[in-house]
């Protein structure tokens, strides 16, 4: 009974293991399954405290992967913009699968740009166990986020908008067809490029770069992309 006992065992750890190495040796993928909520929160100036207007806010939800939760993948991007209360949305996501590795515990991540103003990026706060978390949110849910306006020389901002457009970049992970669905926010990136060159400032953004506007065209749903980012 005892030599049966030990052989089903055996049989089930080797079924364990082989499932891990199945899995890249990742044990939180049996935890690839979440709950993304919405949310919706308010951005004002950071001195005058009043609500701002047309604030770009990008939503990334970010996934992780191995023992030590280096970024993998990013899932698809959404981009919202406050109104004149300075209010935005993200309308809940439901229940979605992580493909590659477990999503991080920082996650969501908030991005806010708005032209003249230093760009904010906030996270989730970080605790290990979050990972684990079958029901996401952002801790911004509810809250009040504060810009600062920039204070500057045209050169100075040129490379704030270098810095915004950096972030972005991140994001792709080398796909531009990953920007198709951020079409306002690299829109207004792209204007205010147009604004610094008419001034003979020059900023290395890759929205300004032709060949990157030639590889957004081929991407699914260029025409709605363009259709936006053009206005």
């Amino acid at each position: 009974m005892k030599r049966i006992l030990y052989f089903l065992i055996t049989v089930l750890l080797l079924y364990f293991l082989i499932t891990l190495i199945s899995l890249k040796a990742n044990p939180f993928s049996f935890f690839d399954v979440y709950n993304m909520q919405g949310m919706e929160a308010t951005v004002v100036d950071k001195e005058t405290k009043q609500p701002l207007e047309g604030v770009m806010v990008v939503e990334v939800w970010e996934a992780g992967g191995g023992l030590e939760g280096h970024t993998v993948a990013y899932l698809p991007l959404h981009e919202a913009v406050t109104d004149s209360n300075g209010r935005f949305t993200f309308q809940a996501q439901g229940f979605g699968r992580v493909s590659e590795g477990f999503l991080k515990p920082n996650t969501p991540r908030l991005i806010f740009f708005k032209p003249g103003y230093i760009f904010e990026s906030e996270r989730n706060r970080y605790h290990p166990d979050r990972r684990f978390e079958f029901n996401r949110r952002s801790d911004w849910h509810g809250k009040t986020i504060e810009l600062e306006k920039f204070e500057g020389t045209a050169e100075a901002y040129a490379k704030e908008l270098e810095r915004f457009s950096g972030v972005l970049n991140n994001l792709n992970r080398g796909d531009w067809c990953k920007w198709i669905v951020i079409p306002e926010t690299l829109g207004m990136v792209y204007k205010e490029f147009k604004k610094l060159k008419g001034k003979g400032v020059r900023a290395k953004v890759a929205i300004g770069a032709p060949w990157v506007v030639d590889e957004l065209k081929k991407c699914p749903s260029s025409d709605q992309f363009f259709e936006v980012f053009e206005e």
